[in-house]
């Protein structure tokens, strides 16, 4: 029998695994034989449980809907005027995905007289504050119009494996913060914007004043950057990972 083991999990966001699943982990990764994770850190997590690192390992990215881009024209104009500049969050309003350290930091922002705007898409009731726009649960056109629109995106997530609204939101032109607790980080933050230690507020506080006080020139860059390390991430390239690994599993 060939086996194939696909996973997302990241040591992150199995740090609270029990014993018995570690060893059950370490005893079926010696089964497959041809492993397909999403990126770096799914990967190096499964190395760390017993996995030997040889030529059966394939990278398949989570992929979205071809209809999250962005046209020459619509990123123009959304570089001409940055001010104020718009940050989007998209999630659930809890603590898991960050959004209490989040409201904090944007607390201290408002204190201290940054221009900007705070939107954010998603499940959960929030307060009514001046500068943070609610919108809710979207659906994929009403999201993508808000990802054009926006500037930065935000993901302070504690844990999350590898979220597509990252891919989305790089792809649509928008700079990203997110914290280390984010499973695609590796592949999609780099030189597009700034990493932070998970639940760390100064560490958001400050990237976010970085981000604030760029010129518009160096926004669009980093935006440009999104939108091209995340240039290949389709339905088809990843299906085709799935199927090299398939007949690597069966020859």
């Amino acid at each position: 029998m060939s086996l194939i083991h696909w996973s997302e999990a990241t040591s992150i966001t199995e740090n609270n695994i029990n014993w018995f699943n570690k060893k059950y982990l370490k005893m079926h990764l010696k089964l497959p034989k041809a492993f397909l994770f999403p990126g770096k850190l799914a990967m190096e997590y499964h190395h760390n449980c017993g996995f030997s690192l040889i030529n059966n390992v394939f990278y398949a990215s989570n992929s979205i809907d071809g209809i999250f881009s962005i046209t020459e024209n619509e990123f123009e104009e959304k570089f001409s005027n940055i001010k104020p500049l718009k940050f989007l969050f998209v999630g659930s309003f809890v603590k898991e995905k960050g959004f209490d350290l989040l409201n904090a930091v944007f607390v201290r922002l408002t204190e201290n007289k940054y221009n900007f705007e705070l939107h954010v898409a998603g499940d959960g009731l929030i307060k009514p504050t001046d500068g943070i726009f609610n919108h809710g649960f979207l659906s994929k056109i009403e999201a993508l119009r808000l990802y054009k629109k926006c500037h930065v995106f935000l993901m302070p997530s504690i844990a999350d494996c590898n979220p597509l609204s990252l891919i989305e939101a790089a792809k649509t032109g928008n700079a990203i913060l997110a914290s280390r607790g984010v499973g695609n980080y590796p592949e999609f933050v780099n030189g597009n914007g700034y990493v932070f230690e998970i639940g760390n507020e100064n560490e958001l506080f400050i990237a976010c004043t970085k981000i604030l006080a760029a010129s518009k020139d160096k926004l669009a860059k980093m935006a440009n950057k999104s939108i091209e390390l995340t240039s290949e991430i389709s339905h088809a390239h990843s299906a085709q990972s799935f199927y090299n690994a398939i007949r690597h599993a069966i020859n």
